[in-house]
């Protein structure tokens, strides 16, 4: 029983906060992890790889909540953007982790081809602090606010 309500749990969780996971085709300029299979949503996915997806939103979390120099101008940057496009204020990004953990590559839809590059220097070689189920379809997709919470 209470599996069941764990695994409902976790499916909502992942829901609210617009995690997915999934995989797109293997482009020959991303990293061999990518895998040329079909996108699957967060809701039909095995709970080990929302588990994981959760872990690399919660690390993301963390990193981009520091309140160091590199934090700070990229909040800056960031404020501009949401303030001058009054878009969404969503990015959603595509995610390769390593065998041991940490993160290989990520792409962004949402930002400009500046503020990917900053993301990515930022983000690379972040470490998970697991590794992904061996079977984890890759790139996974996570959803992720733009706007700073108080």
């Amino acid at each position: 029983m209470r599996g069941a309500l764990f695994r409902r749990w976790l499916r909502w969780t992942a829901k609210s906060l617009g995690i997915t996971v999934g995989a797109s085709v293997a482009l020959t300029s991303l990293p061999s992890a990518a895998q040329d299979v079909g996108y699957r949503a967060s809701e039909t996915a095995p709970i080990a790889w929302r588990e994981f997806a959760l872990k690399v939103r919660a690390r993301f979390h963390e990193r981009l909540s520091a309140d160091d120099e590199v934090m700070r101008e990229f909040h800056r940057r960031l404020e501009e953007k949401v303030a001058a496009t009054r878009d969404a204020q969503f990015v959603t990004l595509r995610v390769w982790v390593t065998p041991a953990g940490s993160v290989e590559y990520l792409e962004a839809d949402g930002l400009d081809n500046d503020m990917t590059v900053s993301l990515r220097g930022i983000l690379i070689r972040q470490e998970i602090g697991l590794r992904p189920p061996p079977d984890l379809l890759q790139p996974l997709h996570l959803k992720l606010s733009l706007s700073r919470r108080n």
